[in-house]
């Protein structure tokens, strides 16, 4: 016996309704069905340094680090370098090595010394990218498959995912992406066109207060109007991202520069989420998010 047709038309709307709600709410359910393999903890970002800082656990016991993408290894102010060299029994003295850990991931990592006149101040050391890049291991252990960060400027928190699988990102409108470039030193670039019509290669620079432009990335008419000549100093400049344009205001410096920075004078103005396992940048909208 067939079904009534108004009662067909019920269960056609209440399907549509159910897949849509399940379209909705996963990447939000998932940050609580898998709590083992997303990590959120809060940061503190001086816009006049450009640094982002939190406290991290190394070899059990916090301390306040600044995060900056320039770096590979941490790198660890003298003091706390020398109070962890003499308390690790059997450390490699040459490749010294300890457990970072952000809450609930971490990982051991080999970490060097810096002198604490170039650390920001109440800062103990700095951590680069190794913490969250993906790593073969040493000798099979220690394997990692590579993180996805989200720095979330808003709210100053800071999220890192690690599980077997990432949650689908939500993108809201007016995100903005690009391929990441891993470089031979360990870090990562972006290949960007600039309002000159040509593309330079920028490194990633979280943790780095300005935009820096490569050499001839801007160039002005001279006096005489028979050429052209690199600007220097502070340059207003326009990125293409996505097919989107993005100004800023960036350092031109008057020596060689084969590749550019792209900084916090730029990134802070959006919620980062860089995915380091998928090779991939995003720059989401700061105020696109409801907090839930």
């Amino acid at each position: 016996m067939r079904k009534p047709q108004w009662k067909q038309m019920l269960m056609r709307r209440s399907a549509r309704i159910l897949l849509l709600s399940v379209c909705l709410l996963t990447p939000v359910l998932w940050r609580f069905l898998a709590p083992d393999h997303v990590t959120t903890l809060p940061f503190t970002y001086s816009s006049d340094q450009g640094s982002i800082q939190f406290r991290t656990l190394i070899a059990g016991q916090q301390h306040p680090l600044e995060f900056n993408t320039l770096l590979t290894k941490p790198l660890l102010g003298s003091r706390l370098y020398q109070q962890l060299s003499h308390a690790e029994v059997g450390i490699d003295r040459l490749n010294p090595a300890a457990d970072f850990a952000l809450g609930s991931y971490h990982a051991h990592l080999v970490y060097g010394e810096i002198a604490e006149a170039e650390l920001h101040p109440h800062m103990e050391g700095i951590l680069g990218l190794d913490l969250f890049t993906p790593s073969p291991g040493f000798d099979g252990q220690n394997r990692r498959p590579g993180a996805r960060i989200t720095i979330d400027f808003k709210t100053k928190l800071m999220t890192v995912e690690d599980g077997a699988e990432f949650a689908p990102l939500n993108l809201p409108p007016g995100t903005v992406q690009a391929p990441l470039l891993r470089d031979d030193d360990g870090r990562y670039s972006l290949l960007l066109p600039l309002n000159n019509g040509a593309s330079y290669r920028f490194t990633l620079g979280i943790g780095y207060r300005e935009v820096l432009l490569p050499a001839g990335a801007v160039l002005f008419p001279n006096r005489e109007g028979t050429g052209y000549v690199n600007a220097t100093g502070l340059v207003p400049v326009t990125l293409s991202m996505s097919g989107q344009d993005l100004s800023v205001q960036a350092i031109a410096l008057p020596e060689y520069r084969p590749t550019g920075i792209l900084g916090m004078s730029l990134l802070a103005n959006y919620r980062v989420v860089v995915d380091f396992r998928n090779n991939r940048l995003y720059l989401e909208p700061a105020n696109s998010r409801i907090d839930f």
